[in-house]
């Protein structure tokens, strides 16, 4: 039994996800891919706002703007900026939460046998690897959890698509272009994340990623 179920977490299908700003890419984002590629090993898909190439082994890079999601998020964006909006933390925060559009354009590809997605910040370092067992005993029977890193302001989020987090993952993306988040009080990911309803999801405020992520200093400067 134990040799049936080691074998499943070895076949188990993870891709990490992340959004680089191609001004920043010098700043943090070749760091981030750096310590991925060294200690993680798995495969990377990394949203751009433009087209720009690399050739990095197993890190695919894709422009966003070429997909309806993340347009449909954009148009979002621009309307709220014409809104004019004084608080410039709550602007901040929506521009971050761009990150639901790249998980639901994931969601929305043909992949099959895919068990997780996992949204990591791009100032993330990966100072060793987080192992798919841990994925699985972090997540379990939720469709979406997120898990708050205590070595900095980064977000981490693991989406089941086994169970509910493909469909939670569009949900997430629909709550911003639907314009429902201005009705709440913060617009960042995390807070908005226990706003969606009807999937069953929670935060996590310690787990084992505490020792194995840190925030890159750059980010900080």
């Amino acid at each position: 039994m134990q040799n049936q179920y080691s074998r499943a977490i070895a076949n188990m299908q993870v891709i990490y996800a992340t959004i680089i700003d191609p001004k920043r890419y010098k700043d943090h984002g070749r760091a981030m891919i750096q310590s991925f590629r060294e200690k993680q090993g798995d495969e990377l898909l990394v949203g751009v706002n433009q087209r720009m190439l690399f050739n990095e082994k197993n890190t695919f890079f894709f422009d966003m703007t070429e997909y309806p999601a993340y347009r449909s998020w954009n148009r979002v964006y621009k309307r709220a900026l014409e809104d004019g909006i004084k608080d410039k933390e709550k602007v901040f925060d929506l521009k971050c939460s761009k990150s639901t559009a790249l998980i639901s354009i994931i969601s929305k590809t043909p992949r099959k046998n895919l068990d997780y997605v996992v949204w990591v910040d791009c100032e993330s370092i990966f100072n060793n690897r987080i192992d798919s067992k841990i994925i699985e005993e972090i997540c379990g029977d939720y469709d979406s959890v997120s898990v708050l890193n205590s070595n900095g302001p980064m977000s981490f989020i693991i989406y089941n698509f086994r169970t509910g987090g493909k469909q939670f993952a569009r949900t997430h993306a629909e709550f911003y272009t639907s314009e429902e988040f201005k009705g709440q009080k913060y617009w960042d990911t995390i807070f908005t994340f226990n706003q969606v309803n009807g999937y069953h999801t929670k935060s996590v405020t310690k787990s084992p990623i505490d020792n194995l992520l840190s925030y890159s200093p750059t980010a900080l400067s």
